[in-house]
């Protein structure tokens, strides 16, 4: 019986063919790839489609307008992975946040001076945080 090379079978005219794996990477590779950048296809299809369909939409106005509201997500995005890394997790944020936000706006409506409203609502997020973190520590 003739010996053969590893990953090749006899078979056909020529003699070798080379056999196909038993798993399918390249179709497992392709599913990833596809699941990895799904959010950034369905932004991209939502963009065109309001792009299409609402007149103001791509202008450079409600660009920045997005920006501006989505910042604050992302500002709490990035302090949640750093919890979430480090191994813990904490619901808490948002609604600290909230509150802190509340006061703030309260103060404005009030008359109170923007600069100094953001003041406290540093303030009030930092000890609605510190007080949290020292139930969560010790209690």
């Amino acid at each position: 019986m003739k010996q053969m090379r590893r990953g090749f079978s006899e078979s056909g005219e020529n003699g070798l063919i080379f056999n196909k794996p038993k798993n399918n990477t390249t179709k497992i590779v392709i599913q990833r790839t596809i699941i990895r950048y799904i959010p950034f296809i369905l932004l991209s299809i939502v963009i065109v489609i309001f792009g299409l369909f609402v007149p103001h939409f791509l202008t450079t106005r409600n660009i920045i307008n997005i920006l501006k509201q989505s910042s604050v997500l992302g500002l709490m995005a990035m302090g949640m992975s750093e919890v979430l890394i480090g191994g813990g997790i904490d619901l808490s944020m948002p609604p600290i946040i909230a509150f802190g936000g509340i006061i703030g706006s309260m103060f404005m409506r009030g008359g109170g001076n923007p600069l100094f409203a953001c003041f406290i609502m540093i303030i009030v997020c930092s000890l609605g945080g510190a007080i949290n973190g020292y139930a969560v520590a010790y209690v």
